[in-house]
């Protein structure tokens, strides 16, 4: 009963004499169950230029009668908790100090957190949340849908937006870089994820990455960098390690690279799988740090929105990492799905979900290992589908072509290049698609999703 139990408010906002700023009356209607501290997230919410401009300020409950004092609500006790009239209620909501916020370091409160208004209008639901100046647009996205209960949905995708501005913001990007202010309104809008079209390759530039030569045969040959040695190597004579989640044996150089885009939050990114890398030298560098063939010393690259190049760095560019994957997929002597016949991928995608499985038996022992961590990887990118647009589909249609089917050749200046073959003009690569879409929505959604 008390949940339905509402009182009248009116409330005036006062501000210090030095701003400037002029008397604010509000009329509101709110449930006594809440506590003071929520009242006045609402009281924030309808006055943005209080929070972003302030940081201290306390409310008071105006005396009804002469000679009585005005009370100061306690933010932690309920509405409840103070004896309100049945018709309306005066109350001060009085600002006492003076803080600018304007970009960077100085955007937080002082308990160096900053207060976000987030609206979803198709839900019909506003939060007001804090976050810590380090965090991204995606944690923001992330903890609006956790707060709310909402269940990531499929095929579509949640941007955030200024409220006001057309432009969505980058899920990598971080508060503390933005120009986003305290009490900031900030619009989530749900969208539908297009599908991406098969792209004619993934145009792998030897070109830029060989240093001279013609080349016949298969595999390219020449004076490579050391470091590009790992596009080329079989997994034999990669340095391997037991992945944690499933005890088997892969090249410890994917490891770390996982390792690196988790932490960096790089899953995240609508860039991951779309964009590639065409700098040589920031692929080397990659290379170079991951140390496939070797023990390292190096602690696991990072990634951001920008490369930060140099030769002591281990900060590098999200497509980088997703260059290097599958720049050395495509380049090895045996691809992970290519002594799979076409018979055998039909009968994975015409079987319940539940049998995709089937495909490891079908494998080598070290294909299978490798194949099953790529299959995990694949999965907590698609996990993040709702913010970095890579449904299954889209994730299948990015990484089929670098498991199945053989690459064409063209000469060109200063040497030749190789194009994935597309899944639209090679039958087991497209079987290879839709068997990859099939695994990753099993082990997203469960059984026949």
């Amino acid at each position: 009963e008390l949940w339905r139990v509402f009182v009248h408010f009116k409330v005036f906002v006062t501000f210090p004499e030095e701003s400037n700023m002029s008397e604010v009356v509000l009329l509101l209607c709110s449930s006594t169950a809440i506590t003071v501290r929520t009242f006045i997230g609402q009281i924030l919410a309808l006055v943005p230029c209080v929070g972003r401009q302030f940081h201290e300020y306390k409310l008071y409950l105006q005396p009804t009668g002469k000679g009585e004092a005005r009370i100061e609500l306690v933010q932690d006790r309920t509405l409840r908790s103070y004896k309100f009239g049945e018709v309306e209620n005066t109350l001060t909501f009085r600002v006492h100090t003076s803080h600018a916020l304007c970009s960077g370091s100085d955007i937080a409160d002082s308990s160096g957190r900053i207060f976000l208004v987030i609206k979803a209008p198709k839900l019909n639901i506003s939060k007001t949340l804090k976050f810590e100046p380090s965090a991204s647009i995606a944690d923001v996205i992330q903890g609006f849908v956790r707060k709310v209960n909402i269940q990531n949905p499929r095929n579509r995708v949640f941007r955030l937006y200024v409220e006001g501005s057309s432009e969505p913001l980058h899920p990598l990007m971080k508060l503390k870089a933005t120009s986003i202010g305290m009490m900031e309104s900030l619009v989530l809008m749900e969208e539908a994820v297009a599908t991406m079209p098969q792209r004619k390759g993934l145009k792998l530039s030897l070109p830029q990455i060989m240093k001279g030569g013609s080349h016949t045969g298969d595999k390219p040959t020449g004076d490579f960098s050391s470091s590009l040695e790992l596009f080329g190597a079989s997994l034999s004579s990669l340095k391997m390690a037991p992945d944690k989640r499933t005890g088997l044996l892969v090249p410890e150089f994917l490891l770390r690279l996982e390792q690196g885009l988790r932490e960096s939050q790089a899953f995240m990114s609508p860039d991951i799988f779309v964009a590639d890398c065409e700098d040589a030298r920031e692929l080397e560098r990659l290379v170079k740090h991951l140390s496939p063939f070797g023990e390292t010393d190096l602690p696991p690259p990072m990634f951001f929105l920008e490369s930060r190049t140099g030769p002591e760095d281990s900060r590098f560019g999200v497509p980088t990492g997703i260059t290097v994957l599958r720049q050395w997929l495509f380049h090895l002597p045996n691809r992970l799905l290519q002594s799979l016949s076409l018979p055998q991928l039909e009968y994975v995608c015409q079987n319940d979900a539940e049998n995709c499985e089937e495909i490891f038996s079908y494998l080598p022992n070290q294909v299978n290992a490798t194949f099953t961590w790529l299959l995990n990887f694949l999965v907590q990118v698609g996990s993040y589908s709702h913010i970095n647009q890579m449904t299954s589909r889209n994730l299948a249609s990015m990484i089929s072509p670098c498991l199945h089917g053989s690459s064409q050749r063209s000469e060109g200046k200063g040497g030749f290049s190789l194009e994935l073959e597309s899944a639209e003009g090679n039958s087991e690569v497209r079987q290879t698609a839709v068997a990859i879409a099939r695994l990753i929505d099993f082990r997203l959604y469960g059984k026949n999703p």
